[in-house]
Order: C-alpha cells, then sequence, then structure tokens
C-alpha cells in the first residue's frame, strides 16, 4: 500500500485536459468577478446620478414653496393695509353722511 502523504507530487505530468480545465475556469472566475465589479459600479452611479438629480428637484422645489410663500404674505399684508385704508374712509364717508 502506498503512503500519499510521502509521495512527491509532480506537477509536470498532469494531463493536459486538467490544465486546461483549470485555466478556463480561473479564467472564466475572473471574467464573472469583472463583470460583477463593473455592473455594481455602474449601478452605483445610476444611483447617485438618480439622488442628485433628486435633491436639486427637491431644493428647487423648496426653494420655489417659499419665495411663493413670501410673496403671498408680502401681498397679504399689502391687502390688509390697503382693506384697512379703504375701510377707514368708508366710515368717514358714512359719518359725513349722516
Amino acid at each position: 500500500m502506498k503512503n500519499i502523504l510521502h509521495e512527491s507530487h509532480d506537477f509536470s505530468v498532469m494531463p493536459l485536459a486538467v490544465v486546461v480545465v483549470v485555466v478556463v475556469v480561473a479564467v472564466v472566475v475572473i471574467v464573472v468577478v469583472v463583470v460583477v465589479v463593473v455592473v455594481v459600479v455602474m449601478v452605483v452611479r445610476v444611483v447617485v446620478t438618480v439622488v442628485v438629480v433628486v435633491g436639486v428637484i427637491v431644493t428647487v422645489v423648496v426653494v420655489v414653496v417659499e419665495v411663493a410663500v413670501i410673496t403671498i404674505w408680502i401681498i397679504n399684508k399689502g391687502l390688509q393695509k390697503f382693506c384697512m385704508e379703504i375701510s377707514a374712509a368708508c366710515r368717514k364717508i358714512n359719518a359725513t353722511a349722516h
């Protein structure tokens, strides 16, 4: 019975088919890893771009809403003052008419 632990392994006599299979498997693994990395990088780029675009859109919407609210507030204050002046004028006219 041969002692497998003490045998010297001579890799130069490995059959050509085994070498070809090992090389093909290694190349396939490397290609798959590269493709996965490229796809992950592309997906991350798309996600980052979408997040940036959504952030810009949200910022623009917030600024537009703030400007609209401030404008409406200013118009409202002006209308309140205008209405109070008209009301005072109407009271004067009413007082002088009676």
